[in-house]
């Protein structure tokens, strides 16, 4: 985490910036990538200002807050960019377990499905990748398996390989 601290009109003494960085430190923890901190701490006639422009991935998070102590004004404006992160960090959580939600609504859709239906059925998730023909024919002749689902590199297309009987192949190519 990159911390910049600017003064105007206060001296920037090595006990005020390592408090900066002790508190810097305690909202590293909302955050999981590389982001840009600034600090500002200004003098208004007799308030203590500190505002704090955080930047993380897409979201800009800034707070500002008055005190008539310098180290309470940068305690009440570390807790209220806390206060942002947690929720900032919730909200990708909530993000996230929406998407879990519908990968797993789709394997139960098909539980369902076979139970209703009352035929043998067997689910299974598969991570698509791009790779070309040749590839793709390699990785089926070492596997067991009679079929294999890629992005035919070439052709920017879903297509599927499948083993037939003496060494022989097909592809289908979905049109989307």
């Amino acid at each position: 985490m990159i911390v910049k601290i600017t003064t105007r009109r206060i001296k920037l003494t090595p006990r005020l910036r390592g408090y900066i960085y002790k508190k810097a430190e305690k909202i590293k923890k909302y955050l999981n990538r590389l982001v840009n901190t600034e600090l500002i701490l200004n003098l208004e006639k007799h308030l203590h200002v500190a505002e704090v422009f955080i930047q993380t991935g897409g979201e800009h998070i800034r707070a500002k807050e008055k005190a008539e102590d310098l180290y309470t004004a940068i305690d009440k404006v570390m807790d209220k960019v806390v206060k942002q992160l947690k929720k900032y960090k919730e909200k990708l959580r909530e993000h996230r377990k929406d998407k879990r939600y519908d990968e797993e609504s789709s394997v139960d859709f098909l539980e369902e499905k076979k139970r209703a239906l009352k035929v043998k059925l067997n689910a299974k998730r598969i991570k698509v990748e791009s790779m070309s023909l040749e590839e793709a024919l390699t990785f089926i002749e070492s596997g067991k398996d009679t079929f294999f689902v890629f992005i035919n590199s070439d052709t920017d297309k879903i297509s599927m390989l499948y083993r037939k009987k003496e060494k022989r192949y097909e592809v289908i190519e979905f049109k989307i």
